[in-house]
This record gives C-alpha cells, structure tokens and sequence, in this order.
C-alpha cells in the first residue's frame, strides 16, 4: 500500500473544528484554498501505510497573506472586511489595485508610490477620498451595504442615469447627521369664486393692499366684517412620501398695525379650515373612495407688530394618530385630493384683531422623496 496523507487547518489549535480535512492524499506539498485573508491558521500530518495510521504531527502554524489582486476597471468585484460590502465601478485614469490602508481594504490608483483616487472599505463602512477631475474620476459607483455600512462621499459626478429602488418611500434625503426627507409646498393661490358659499357677502374684497398692488382682504372692520372664505384645491403630487404628516399655513398680514389686543397690543387671528378628502382611481362601474365628511381644524396666531408684517399660521393637517380635527397620513397616497375652505370669523371670541386682514396664499407643507414614483397610477411603485 502506498503511503498517503490526512491534512488538516484550523484557526482553532485544538482542531475541534476544521476549514480544511483532507486524507488520502500522496503529494508532500498541497495547496488549500478558501481561506480567510490575514488570518492566523494551525495544520498538523498523519501518515497512513501497510503498518497502519501514524499519531498526528506537531501542530504548526501560519497566517495568510494579504489581499493584493488586481482587476479589471469594468468587472465588479468582492473585497473582505470587518464589514463585507460588495461594490463595482468604473474608472477613466489608470490602474486601480486592492491595498490594505490600516483596518481598511481600499481600492486604489497607484501614482508615484503614492495612493490616490483611494477608496477604502472599513469597519463603519466605505470612504472616499481625492477623487476628483485633476486626479482622475470614477464615472458610476454603486454601493450595497451586506452588514450596514454606509457610503461617505464628498461629491458624485454622474454622467449616465442615477438608479434608486421602485420600493415605496425610496428617495434622496437631506442632513448627512440625521438623514431625512426634506420639505415642498403645495401652494393654493387664493382666488374668489362667483357663488361663495356663504353667498356674495362672503367673498373677500379685492382692494388696494400697497401702491399698485391688490390683494384679498379677508375683512375685521364694519362694514367688512363678514365671514369671508375662499376654496383651495390641492392634489397629492408622485413625490409625497408615504404616510408623512401634512401641514396647513396661511400667509397672511395687515396694513395698519393692530391694537386689538390688551394694552393695544396686536390682538390674535383665528383661522379656519374645512377639509375633504379622498383617494384616486376609483373604478369605472365600480367602488371609488368617496370624499369624506369635512373636518374643520384652526390656528390662531398673534398680529405682528410691523406694518405690512409677512406671517404664516401653521397647523397640522394629519397624523399617523389622528385627533378628531385631522386626517390620517395612512390614507394619504398619490393622486389624492384635498378640498379645502378656508375663512376667517371675526365674531369668534378666539379672534381679536381690530385691523383688516390679507390673505395671499393657503399652501400645504409635504416631505418629499425628490424622485417620481415608478408608475402613473396605483399602485405606484410596482
């Protein structure tokens, strides 16, 4: 009978557990593949012949090597870390080589001795550093994070498309420390309507508001003192991120300073809203969201104490709870419409400015994901 090996490596000395057992082997050599980069391994050698298996060898040691590949600029690529990602790009500027830059692996162009355009995996995730039009660009990079690192990057410069999921709530954030949606309005222009509801007497007048320019004087003063309203639409544009929380302002002011309040401080403005709403894409012969009983919600804010003072009454229109005066941002979605009535009670003990009010815009605050949704219609983002 031939003499033939068993081969065992471990990173455990008492070799309980293997990454590597092989017998029957008749080479004095071997090489073992699958190993982890810079890791301390232990191996040991028995014999087997005519007379039986030997006792196991001494217990030796080795770690291995490195990381030093080289690759293709357009082949995507897996590197090992602390924290594995997997990533690909492509490059303009010469060679790009894996190198190990402390606890990090990095993906560099090699310059003089001197690592440049260095991209670099570590244990919180992937940096980027000096890439740039004088050193060389990398034209598209993308980063998918196996064990929740996260990309830091000074600036990207994107010459072909810029590709994120079709997943609800998908979109670009702002504030690298706290990362979040950031804000758009929906604007409502105030305008009139030939048959108010409140009939003739409840349309604002549209008067002088400063030099030439006019505006609608939602009235305080006998003989303006009416329940003046106006009516706003809003639609639900494909940038709303889902279940986020509406807020209703009015910016509004006065043209002579108030003195309703005690002491002939400005007094307080009551501001009403009544509120429908309903979803889109109902179906043809079929069942359709119906618009809901209206809800009314108000903010009163305190008069400024400048002359033609700009200022914005604020409340919020929805909530994921919703009170008895609010909507819920649960059934808030894309194509759905508000219709609002907005108006101003100067007999409202809550209400006591003794100056005539403006009126220029009733607008409504939304998160946006600053990215359409995948498809026109429901359900959007399949």
């Amino acid at each position: 009978m031939a003499t033939t090996f068993q081969l065992q490596v471990s990173t455990d000395n008492t070799f309980a557990t293997t990454d590597y057992d092989q017998s029957g082997l008749t080479s004095d050599t071997q090489s073992v593949t699958g190993l982890l980069f810079d890791t301390l391994y232990y191996w040991r050698v028995r014999t087997t012949d005519d007379e039986g298996t030997s006792d196991w060898s001494s217990t030796f040691s080795f770690t291995s090597a490195s990381p030093t590949r080289s690759f293709d600029l357009h082949a995507a690529f897996t590197l090992r870390a602390t924290d594995p990602l997997f990533f690909g790009f492509e490059g303009t500027n010469g060679t790009y080589k894996t190198v190990r830059s402390g606890n990090d692996l990095c993906v560099s162009r090699r310059e003089s001795e001197v690592f440049v355009d260095k991209l670099c995996i570590g244990p919180t995730g992937i940096t980027v550093d000096a890439i740039s039009a004088t050193t060389g660009t990398i034209g598209t990079l993308t980063v998918t994070s196996i064990s929740g690192g996260t990309a830091t990057l000074t600036d990207i410069y994107a010459t072909g498309n810029v590709i994120v999921p079709k997943t609800s709530g998908k979109g670009i954030k702002v504030d690298t420390a706290s990362p979040t949606f950031g804000w758009r309005d929906l604007l409502g222009d105030i305008k009139t309507r030939p048959a108010a509801g409140g009939g003739a007497a409840a349309l604002p007048d549209y008067v002088a508001y400063r030099g030439s320019i006019y505006g609608y004087r939602f009235g305080t003063n006998a003989p303006n003192n009416h329940e003046h309203e106006a009516f706003v639409e809003y639609h639900i544009p494909h940038d709303y991120v889902p279940g986020s929380d509406l807020f209703l302002h009015l910016h509004w002011s006065q043209i002579v300073v108030d003195t309703g309040g005690a002491a002939g401080v400005p007094g307080v403005s009551e501001w009403f809203w009544d509120v429908t709403y309903a979803k889109g894409y109902g179906t043809a012969g079929g069942a359709a969201d119906p618009f809901i009983a209206p809800i009314t919600t108000t903010c009163t804010q305190q008069g400024s104490t400048t002359q033609y003072g700009h200022m914005i009454c604020e409340v919020q229109l929805s909530a994921t709870t919703p009170s008895a005066s609010q909507l819920d941002s649960d059934n808030i979605e894309v194509d759905g419409l508000l219709l609002v009535r907005v108006y101003r009670d100067p007999g409202s003990a809550n209400d006591t400015l003794d100056q005539d009010t403006f009126v220029h815009f009733c607008d409504v605050h939304y998160q946006s994901t600053n990215m359409a949704t995948k498809d026109k219609n429901t359900p959007f983002y399949t």
